[in-house]
Formats: C-alpha cells, structure tokens, sequence
C-alpha cells in the first residue's frame, strides 16, 4: 500500500510531536490522550478515512489496553483499523516510520 496524504488513511498519535512526525507520510491527528476526544470522531468522519493506524507511546500497560479499546472503537466507523505495538513514532527515523505503517497497512491487506 502506498502511503499518500490526503488520502484514504489516517493515522492516531498521542501527542503533536509523533503527529507531525507521521504526517511527512500520511494523513495524522494528534489526539492528546490515549481515547479518542469528540472532535477528533468528528474530524474522522468528514474525511471517509478507510484505513486508521493507531500509534500511541505505548510505554506502560495501561497505554496498550487503551489503545485496543480505541481500536474497538474506531472499528464502528472506519473499515480497516490497526496499531502499531511499537514506541512512540517522535523517536523514529523518517525511514523507520515510513516502513513500520507500510508493514501495518499490508498486514491487513
């Protein structure tokens, strides 16, 4: 799959820095949390996206539960949804995030 902004896929960072981060390879919304805020459903929903990648900082468990409980969630309204169980994206190489969502979107193809 290619990754292209504008297109059909989104990805869900916990912070601004993994968002703009992410954002140099697809679309990417910084939900600043680890559940998923009103306005970012509705943000959602007005762009149609087919596929959502959920990437937070996945440093304790907590974090983890939470992010497939948004999984679970984002299921409702988005076709394709998956996460990403590596660290927080703000500390990979552009090469490294640019590999590691296309290895999650083609998992699911």
């Amino acid at each position: 799959m290619l990754l292209e902004k504008g297109k059909d896929t989104v990805v869900l960072c916990e912070d601004y820095l993994s968002a703009v981060r992410v954002s140099e390879f697809t679309d990417a919304m910084a939900i600043l949390s680890t559940s998923l805020p009103e306005r970012a459903l509705r943000a959602l929903l007005e762009k149609h996206y087919k596929n959502a990648v959920v990437w937070l900082d996945n440093d304790n468990v907590s974090v983890r539960q939470k992010e497939r409980q948004l999984v679970r969630k984002l299921s409702l309204f988005v076709p394709n949804v998956r996460y990403v169980e590596a660290t927080d994206p703000k500390h990979f190489s552009s090469t490294l995030i640019h590999s590691t969502l296309e290895g999650v979107l083609n998992e699911s193809t």
